[in-house]
């Protein structure tokens, strides 16, 4: 079985506003249709998966009933940082067992994931080659059942490394710098026989992001992917993520 777990938090306009100041990057819309599909493409590539959605006691969605919806107090300003103490939290009350995969709002799953887990390894992150000086993107994170705790553990010190950041960093993008700075001496002694990273008594594999959290190099997603396993239509790429859906994942079931 394997449990999918994403986040959102719905902002107030002056809560949107005052982020906005600090960081450029940030943008919010109404996340309800993204979620959808992706919670849709998740049931039908994965059957009898469970969903699960990472929230805030302030925020309402309009959202099927199968959508568990997990609330917890969360900061509403650094948003980041407030998604990685949400996941870190999850992790360390997860006693089901699942596997689990972390994964964004804004991504779509194509083909099932079960050939993934293996004995071994406690987690998967996703590795691409651009931008170099943050090469581990934090969109997607698959860990093995039985691994929560140990996952929980790298999460915690992501977090350390957070709250040294700025605030607009903890908004927007520190969990993959922060990631970064961790992992980094332990990427670069890779070889043909270290094939996996070990952090604090953590095993970590990578996966390759082409496959496995795909996005275009351009803002542009409007072509076909058949051949990946996992897209992710960020930032400018979102518009192109319910036509995809719709054309390509949910057609199949008709």
């Amino acid at each position: 079985m394997i449990t999918f777990v994403t986040h959102y938090q719905k902002l107030k306009q002056d809560e949107k506003d005052k982020i906005s100041l600090l960081c450029r990057e940030f943008s919010e819309s109404d996340p309800d249709v993204y979620i959808r599909c992706l919670f849709e493409s998740c049931r039908l590539s994965n059957p009898g998966c469970r969903f699960i959605l990472l929230t805030d006691p302030e925020s309402s969605f309009d959202l099927p009933e199968a959508i568990e919806v997990y609330r917890m107090r969360l900061d509403r300003f650094k948003l980041r940082y407030a998604e990685t103490f949400g996941q870190m939290q999850f992790m360390v009350d997860f006693k089901e067992k699942s596997n689990l995969v972390l994964i964004d709002f804004d991504m779509l799953v194509q083909k099932p994931l079960d050939g993934l887990f293996k004995k071994g390894v406690d987690l998967y992150l996703t590795v691409r080659k651009y931008p170099p000086w943050i090469p581990i993107n934090m969109g997607v994170c698959f860990i093995n059942e039985g691994a929560a705790e140990a996952a929980a553990r790298l999460f915690n010190l992501i977090l350390a490394k957070m709250l040294s950041m700025p605030d607009d960093k903890q908004i927007w993008g520190g969990s993959q710098l922060a990631v970064w700075s961790i992992l980094q001496k332990e990427y670069f002694a890779l070889s043909p026989i270290r094939k996996f990273l070990h952090v604090s008594d953590i095993r970590i594999g990578l996966l390759p992001a082409d496959m496995y959290n795909f996005s275009t190099e351009d803002s542009a997603m409007s072509g076909y992917y058949p051949e990946k396993y996992l897209l992710h239509f960020k930032g400018g790429r979102k518009q192109y993520m319910p036509p995809y859906f719709e054309k390509y994942i949910r057609a199949k079931e008709k």
